[in-house]
């Protein structure tokens, strides 16, 4: 994730939570423009964290991102 604010930062505001409440929390206080989660995260995985994201703010574009080939969390984040 790291990564990918240095990456996006230099034509974009970027926030990196730490795990899924703070994500959440920073749902309930702006709006945001799109959500990239990681679907190992500590605390909450991607896809529920995708889930109560939909909920908060249902025009923000989601992406979940995962290093392991966990098919099931894919199958879940797109139904």
């Amino acid at each position: 994730m790291n990564s990918l604010k240095r990456t996006l930062r230099k034509e974009h505001d970027v926030i990196l939570s730490q795990d899924g409440f703070s994500a959440i929390q920073v749902l309930n206080e702006q709006e945001i423009a799109v959500i990239i989660a990681d679907q190992r995260m500590p605390k909450m995985n991607g896809v529920t964290l995708l889930e109560k994201a939909m909920e908060i703010q249902p025009d923000t574009a989601r992406i979940l991102v995962t290093g392991y080939s966990d098919i099931q969390a894919v199958i879940d984040a797109i139904n």
